[in-house]
């Protein structure tokens, strides 16, 4: 989860298509069918639903496996 201002800049990186632009900007290009209404909890005054959508920025599975040293055995990398 990342919680941010509507004008801050972001950019995918690693693998991942082109997203650049502010929150704002790229919460209005996806699709309405990427959007979710979760709870955020029971309060005195009611649920708290927020609009929630999820779009992968980086491919973290290939940057931890990048960053991995290689098994070389006794053979040298």
């Amino acid at each position: 989860m990342l919680g941010v201002n509507a004008t801050h800049d972001f950019g995918s990186w690693h693998g991942k298509p082109a997203v650049a632009g502010t929150a704002e900007e790229i919460a209005k290009d996806l699709d309405a069918a990427a959007w979710r209404r979760l709870s955020a909890g029971l309060r005195t005054k009611g649920e708290r639903l927020h609009d929630w959508a999820y779009l992968e920025l980086a491919d973290l599975e290939a940057m931890s496996s990048a960053r991995e040293p290689k098994d070389c055995g006794r053979a040298a990398c």
